[in-house]
């Protein structure tokens, strides 16, 4: 089973109170709804930025994350050539939820269970999909270090359960919009998606915000990464750079 969150029928939503069109129930478990967006009930620091007065942004009736950096990549891609969008660090969805609006298909990744049983719960459209794994270099397994009140900064620590692979390993040959943020394993993402970076040449979203360094990495590893391969970066938003082939 490709997806293990919760079926909901598309176009099935909730209001304020989590309450489902469908009559189906209050929600999920251990969450809250902020302005239409199913969040971890602990949640405190994406609370703060989709309600912030400088940083909100609601689209479609519902509050939104980082959306102005979602608009500056789709200027990037052609509306004739948005065929497969890949979200890898999808958390709770936030942008799937929008990507679905505008690609054929949207495949997501997330490796933490907490956030990622509430993905299903706000993207209900049926053109895309999650799969629990870790993206990186090389087939493995992984730990997984989460932050309280921040479960955006969840972070690939040490050995556990928690399976990795490649984007390589899926094989795809439609990609037309890649968006990483993986908390400082960028370089080690796009060092596994090399092939279907070749072939499919898609616009990227890549966050170097200097996490990389942080954990004893190489800083901006995967923009250089990328340089490499021939991208070139075309602009640059609070740290996320929009990568293009010339």
């Amino acid at each position: 089973m490709e997806s293990e969150a919760p079926s909901v029928r598309s176009g099935v939503v909730t209001d304020h109170a989590g309450r489902r069109s469908d009559g189906a129930g209050v929600g999920p478990a251990n969450a809250r709804l902020v302005g239409g967006v199913w969040l971890p009930s602990n949640e405190k620091h994406l609370v703060e930025m989709l309600v912030h007065d400088t940083t909100r942004r609601e689209v479609d009736g519902q509050l939104t994350y980082q959306y102005r950096k979602l608009e500056r990549a789709l200027q990037f891609v052609p509306a004739d050539r948005r065929r497969r969008a890949v979200d890898i660090g999808a958390h709770v969805g936030l942008w799937s939820m929008q990507l679905v609006k505008h690609f054929q298909f949207v495949f997501a990744f997330e490796p933490n269970p907490i956030v990622a049983d509430l993905w299903r719960w706000n993207v209900t459209a049926e053109n895309a999909l999650l799969r629990r794994v870790a993206l990186g270099k090389a087939e493995t397994t992984v730990g997984l270090k989460v932050y309280e009140g921040h479960s955006g900064h969840t972070q690939v620590s040490g050995a556990g359960d928690v399976p990795m692979t490649t984007l390589d390993h899926f094989g795809f040959v439609d990609v037309d919009l890649i968006k990483i943020d993986v908390e400082g394993l960028e370089a080690s993402v796009v060092k596994g998606a090399e092939k279907t970076l070749l072939r499919c040449r898609p616009v990227m979203v890549v966050e170097q915000k200097g996490e990389d360094a942080r954990m004893g990495l190489k800083r901006d590893g995967a923009l250089g990464y990328l340089q490499g391969l021939g991208m070139k970066a075309a602009d640059c938003i609070g740290g996320d750079y929009f990568m293009v082939w010339p």
